[in-house]
């Protein structure tokens, strides 16, 4: 994988030299061209100033982009593959570049034409090819599997949980290679726990919705394209409803945090699995469990 690096970094670098001469001898619109990367679906591009403040950020399919909007002075770029996955490289060290005032026009007089002559064509523009944008948001379903922490392990036995619904994005402005692997996300739960087989007597049953939110950090491992790991962490409200307190319907806070790993199926499916230690507030000792779950979902 290290030799595919160095040769999309070489590729990125040639590209970007042939740019250069594109600005060098150009009279037209100023624009970006590059050669192709073998095995790559789209390519990003940024535009920064003399300070590197990126001032244009574009995502194309084809090699080359459009800089009408700049006035002439120096500017830097640099750039960066996109794989069939939608994945991004690294990005290209900054390359300077300087676009030239062109000179003012001269005015020269057209001939007469004759009246039967060709009117003149009118060129059009082509339309642009849309932008590659990778799958940012993913919805799964699944069940969980809670394993009670004490001192709560000696009240209440271990259940499977279902269902839990959860909802991730990934946000578009996040794109330096650590942020763009973070994420926001939001899970539903719905938890039924009773009392232990050896303390029936004891009536405890607790149903609770929980309704959490939090942050996560996603990572595809460079040689398992379609695998990827998954840390987590957030927290969020519970409406419980306990038959054995004297308060049947309540509030309680919680928090969770966790890993799991995320496989690819069929596009655009995939299978989550995983665990995550979560902590409920209840008196006189918190509700602590371990809780492993099994997901499927989608990205859109």
């Amino acid at each position: 994988m290290k030799i595919a690096n160095y040769i999309l970094k070489f590729l990125n670098l040639l590209g970007f030299i042939v740019l250069l001469y594109s600005y060098a001898f150009s009279q037209e619109k100023p624009s970006f061209a590059w050669k192709a990367v073998s095995g790559a679906s789209g390519y990003k591009v940024e535009i920064g100033d003399a300070n590197k403040k990126v001032l244009m950020r574009q995502t194309v399919a084809n090699t080359n982009i459009a800089l009408d909007n700049l006035k002439p002075g120096s500017y830097f770029a640099r750039i960066a593959t996109l794989n069939k996955f939608g994945k991004q490289s690294e990005w290209s060290n900054w390359h300077h570049f300087t676009i030239a005032k062109s000179p003012p026009p001269q005015i020269v007089e057209e001939p007469k034409t004759k009246p039967d002559s060709a009117a003149p064509v009118k060129k059009t523009k082509e339309p642009k090819e849309p932008p590659i944008i990778p799958y940012r948001t993913a919805a799964a379903i699944g069940m969980n599997f809670a394993y009670i922490l004490p001192q709560w392990d000696k009240a209440i036995s271990n259940s499977f949980i279902a269902p839990e619904i959860s909802l991730g994005y990934q946000p578009v402005f996040l794109t330096n290679n650590i942020s763009s692997h973070l994420g926001f996300e939001t899970h539903l739960l719905y938890e039924k726990l009773s009392a232990d087989k050896d303390r029936e007597s004891y009536n405890f049953k607790m149903n609770s919705v929980m309704l959490g939110v939090g942050l996560f950090f996603k990572y595809d491992f460079p040689f398992m394209p379609s695998a990827a790991v998954i840390l987590r962490g957030g927290g969020g409200l519970g409406f419980c409803n306990v038959s054995d307190y004297s308060i049947d319907n309540f509030q309680a806070n919680y928090f969770y945090c966790g890993t799991a790993l995320r496989f690819k199926l069929f596009h655009p499916m995939f299978m989550e699995t995983g665990a995550n230690y979560q902590s409920l507030s209840m008196n006189p000792n918190n509700i602590n469990s371990i809780k492993i779950f099994l997901k499927f979902g989608i990205y859109f």
